[in-house]
C-alpha cells in the first residue's frame, strides 16, 4: 500500500492484495497511516505525516478482500474511500469534512459502518453487489444522504442521524432490510427496494418534506412507529 502527501491531500492507494489498514489522525494533527496483519506502507509498517491541516483525503484500495478503517480525520474537503471486487470492511469513525464523504466498494459482501460523524457536504454509500451491510449512527449531514446497493441480501441500519437535506435508500433485488430509528431530516426522504422479501422499519423519524416508500415484488412488510412528515 502506497501512501503520499501531496500538498495538503492525503492520497493512499492499494494493490490487487488482501490489504488491512487504520488511518488516524491525532488533536496535533498527525496522520497515522498504519498496515495491520502484515500489510506494508511504502514499504514499512506505518507512515506518519506529522501536523497535517488537510485539505482532502482519498483512498483507493484495489481487489481483495480488504479492511479500511479511518478514525479521527478531519479534512477542509472532502473524504472519498473506494474499494475493489473482495469481501471488503470499510469502518469510519470520528470523521470531519467541510466537503462530502462518499464511500464507494466493488462486487462483494462488503460492509461499511459509520459512527460520530460529521460532515457539513452530502454522504454518499454505493455498494455494487452482494450480501452487505451499511450501518451509520450518532453523525450529523449538512447536506443529503445517499444509500445505494446493488443485488443481494442486504442490511441497512441508519440510527440517530441529522440530515439538513435528504435521505435517499435504495436496494436492488434481495431480501433487504432497511432500519431507521431516530432520524431528523431535513427535507424528503424516499426508501426504494426491489423485488425480494423485504423488510422496512421506520422508528421515530421525521421529515420535512415528503416521505416515500416503495417496494418492488415480492412478501414485503413495513413498520413504522411515531413517524411524521409535514407532507405526505
Amino acid at each position: 500500500v502506497s501512501a503520499i502527501l501531496s500538498g495538503a491531500d492525503l492520497i493512499v492507494g492499494g494493490d490487487a492484495a488482501a490489504n488491512q489498514i487504520q488511518i488516524s489522525q491525532n488533536a496535533a494533527g498527525d496522520v497515522l497511516v498504519q498496515g495491520l496483519t502484515g500489510t506494508r506502507i511504502n514499504g514499512r509498517p506505518s507512515v506518519t505525516f506529522p501536523s497535517v491541516n488537510l485539505i482532502k483525503a482519498d483512498v483507493k484500495m484495489g481487489g481483495g478482500n480488504d479492511q479500511v478503517t479511518l478514525v479521527g480525520l478531519s479534512t477542509d474537503n472532502d473524504i472519498n474511500v473506494e474499494t475493489g471486487n473482495g469481501n471488503d470492511v470499510v469502518r469510519l469513525s470520528g470523521l470531519a469534512a467541510g466537503g462530502v464523504l462518499n464511500v464507494k466498494t466493488g462486487l462483494g459482501s462488503d460492509t461499511v459502518s459509520g459512527t460520530g460523524l460529521a460532515i457539513e457536504g452530502d454522504v454518499g454509500v454505493v455498494i455494487a453487489g452482494g450480501n452487505s451491510a451499511v450501518s451509520l449512527s450518532s453523525s450529523s449531514i449538512g447536506g443529503s444522504l445517499t444509500t445505494i446497493t446493488k443485488d443481494g441480501s442486504d442490511t441497512i441500519t441508519l440510527s440517530a442521524l441529522t440530515i439538513d437535506k435528504d435521505l435517499n435508500v435504495e436496494t436492488g433485488k434481495g431480501n433487504d432490510i432497511i432500519r431507521a430509528t431516530d432520524l431528523v431530516i431535513g427535507l424528503g426522504a424516499a426508501l426504494i427496494t426491489d423485488e425480494g422479501a423485504d423488510q422496512l422499519v421506520l422508528t421515530r423519524v421525521s421529515t420535512g418534506e415528503d416521505l416515500s416508500l416503495e417496494t418492488g415484488k415480492g412478501n414485503d412488510r413495513v413498520t413504522m412507529s411515531t413517524v411524521a412528515s409535514s407532507k405526505s
